[in-house]
C-alpha cells in the first residue's frame, strides 16, 4: 500500500516518516505498530506518548502540575477550568412557617451533589420565645429519605435575634434519580423567620 497519509505536529507541520526501528517494528517519529512489511495504515493501535502528543490552545502547549512547572510561576501554559453551572434552590416562607427547599431528581444514573447551604433563624420586631431547632439536609422529598447532615440552630428570647450556618466548599452526592431537600424539621414559632437556600450540581 502506498503512503498515502500524513502525520503532523501540534503546529500543523507536516512530519516526515523515518527509518523503522527493527527492534519493535515502531516509527521513531511516530510510535506506530506496523506489519512486517511496514506499510500498515495507523490505525487503533497507535500508542498515544507525551513526546508525541502535545494537546493546546494553538499557541502554547499545556503543561502539567509538575512541581517544575508549578515552579516556573508561569501561567501561560496553563488551561483555565471552570466547574459546571449549579443549581439552586431556596425558601424564605413567611412568620412561622416552616423552610424547606427541594431539587428534583435527576434523570437515570443522575445525582445531585450539594455543594453549598445557608440557614437562617430570625425573630422579629417582637422578642420569640428561645428557640432550637434542627435543619436536615436529606437524600430525598421532604421528610422522607435518608438525612446526609444535621445542623441544629438556636436564638434567644430577643427582639430582633439573628443565627445563620453558611458553608460552601461541600461535595455531598445523593442517591441516583432521587430529589435533595434542605429543610428545617419544625417552624419556629411566633415571631421567627427561617429560611434555607442550598446550591450544587449534578454527576453521573
Amino acid at each position: 500500500m502506498a503512503d498515502n497519509y500524513k502525520f503532523r505536529a501540534g503546529d500543523g507541520t507536516t512530519q516526515t516518516r523515518k527509518a523503522k526501528d527493527t527492534g519493535g517494528g515502531v516509527y521513531a517519529n511516530f510510535d506506530i505498530s506496523m506489519d512486517a512489511s511496514g506499510n500498515v495504515a495507523p490505525s487503533g493501535d497507535v500508542i498515544a506518548r507525551s513526546k508525541f502528543v502535545a494537546p493546546g490552545d494553538g499557541t502554547n502547549p499545556f503543561l502539567s502540575g509538575s512541581a517544575a512547572n508549578l515552579a516556573a510561576q508561569s501561567s501561560v501554559n496553563a488551561q483555565l477550568v471552570t466547574e459546571p453551572g449549579q443549581w439552586a434552590a431556596t425558601h424564605g416562607p413567611a412568620v412561622n412557617v416552616k423552610a424547606t427547599c427541594n431539587q428534583a431528581a435527576g434523570g437515570a444514573g443522575v445525582r445531585n451533589v450539594c455543594q453549598a447551604v445557608s440557614i437562617n433563624l430570625a425573630g422579629d420586631s417582637t422578642a420569640p420565645a428561645a428557640t432550637v431547632l434542627t435543619v436536615n439536609l436529606r437524600d430525598g422529598a421532604t421528610g422522607a429519605g435518608t438525612i446526609l447532615m444535621t445542623w441544629t440552630i438556636a436564638i434567644p428570647a430577643t427582639a430582633g435575634a439573628f443565627s445563620t450556618i453558611n458553608l460552601s466548599g461541600l461535595n455531598i452526592p445523593g442517591t441516583a434519580a432521587t430529589a435533595m431537600t434542605l429543610e428545617f424539621t419544625a417552624a419556629g414559632g411566633a415571631h421567627t423567620f427561617e429560611s434555607v437556600s442550598m446550591s450544587g450540581t449534578t454527576c453521573v
